[in-house]
């Protein structure tokens, strides 16, 4: 079976959305750098959540999207 690893997710505000994303939905935050720029987040099945601090972040999928 086929099982998403890791997703690398260009965003705005890493900060917030690390805040959200271990309250919400129960991730853990284990390695953070860069004042606030980019977060390691694990889920409970072992799934990596890596936030990256992007200015230009809009509607539209960012170019620097990365999951594997």
């Amino acid at each position: 079976m086929l099982k998403l690893n890791h997703m690398n997710l260009p965003v705005s505000n890493v900060p917030d959305l690390t805040r959200f994303f271990v309250e919400a939905f129960g991730f853990r935050l284990v390695d953070q750098r860069g004042n606030g720029n980019f977060s390691v987040l694990v889920a409970a099945d072992g799934f990596v959540l890596i936030l990256l601090r992007d200015k230009k972040v809009d509607a539209t999928c960012p170019p620097g999207q990365h999951h594997g």
